[in-house]
């Protein structure tokens, strides 16, 4: 049988290299996200630019919780937790400080009000917390650390932050040989939770190496200082004295209404570097 040298070339390159097909391709779900990402590079791009400023913030509190995982003998290194960290807040709230979803869970982490008391997040007539990034961060590592601890796997405990720790337990009850997130079935949790820590970990994998996705993340940075109110001090005069902004000063620290403000409250005053 005789072939046109086109279709010789193709019919070699098929019975050679099946990987040239994409239906013969079977990609992992953190690939298809990270596939999406990488197609909306720009604006995630811009959203990320904004929970970065925070990583120095956020690198300490990485390197504080990284040695307490240590401890509890699991694997996460600073540098590991700190990408989770950030691709975390990305997930959940695309950098929103004042996120707020329909079941009413708020702020950048998506706390809802009875996960944000029993993680020491407070609320009163001046502030609330749900809305403070750093107190926000160290709540979740707090739920990540408790529930790695008790499943074995920082991605379980993720699962748990989306689905809830009640369904996941059952699960892991059900299914006894589950090694990592890719034994979990999409058939046992809701959509969003399956694609939850997906995502998570897609993201978190980009940041190790951001240029080689095409990501283009600002160097702006964000340090905190701290300042404990003074009776009769405004917010205008405190932003004044440590060149920041009345509305930075709002959103670092879920305050309520900048017209009124406790004294010997203490705030963090974010400022750029």
């Amino acid at each position: 049988m005789k072939f046109k040298t086109g279709c010789v070339l193709t019919l070699v390159a098929l019975l050679t290299c099946k990987t040239l097909s994409p239906t013969l391709v079977k990609k992992s779900p953190s690939e298809i996200w990270t596939d999406y990402y990488t197609k909306n590079r720009e604006i995630v791009s811009k959203d990320l630019s904004s929970i970065c400023e925070r990583g120095q913030i956020y690198q300490n509190l990485a390197s504080e919780y990284s040695k307490k995982f240590k401890q509890a003998g699991l694997n996460c290194n600073s540098k590991k937790l700190l990408d989770v960290l950030i691709a975390h807040e990305y997930v959940e709230s695309q950098g929103n400080l004042r996120a707020k979803s329909k079941k009413n869970a708020k702020g950048p982490r998506q706390f809802i009000e009875s996960t944000a008391m029993r993680y020491g997040l407070k609320e009163n007539k001046y502030v609330n917390e749900v809305y403070n990034p750093v107190k926000t961060a160290r709540a979740a590592l707090d739920f990540m650390l408790e529930y790695s601890k008790k499943y074995g796997l920082l991605d379980l405990a993720l699962l748990a932050y989306n689905a809830g720790p009640t369904r996941i337990k059952k699960v892991l009850n059900k299914h006894k040989k589950i090694k990592s997130i890719n034994d979990i079935s999409k058939e046992w949790i809701p959509n969003e939770s399956y694609n939850y820590v997906h995502k998570i970990n897609s993201i978190a994998k980009m940041l190790e190496n951001p240029k080689a996705y095409g990501l283009n993340i600002s160097s702006k940075k964000v340090t905190l200082k701290n300042h404990v109110i003074k009776y009769g001090e405004s917010l205008s005069k405190i932003a004044r004295d440590h060149n920041s902004t009345v509305n930075n000063i709002v959103k670092y620290n879920g305050i309520k209404n900048p017209s009124r403000i406790p004294a010997n409250y203490s705030l963090k005053i974010p400022v750029n570097n």
